[in-house]
């Protein structure tokens, strides 16, 4: 699958932030 650059750079915020998220606010499941 073919992304742009804007595509592939947004999913790299996204995971990047989660990740962030995920060490501050551990899921409680």
């Amino acid at each position: 699958a073919y992304l742009t650059a804007k595509e592939h750079l947004k999913i790299l915020f996204n995971t990047n932030l989660n990740s962030f998220k995920g060490r501050i606010y551990p899921k409680s499941d």
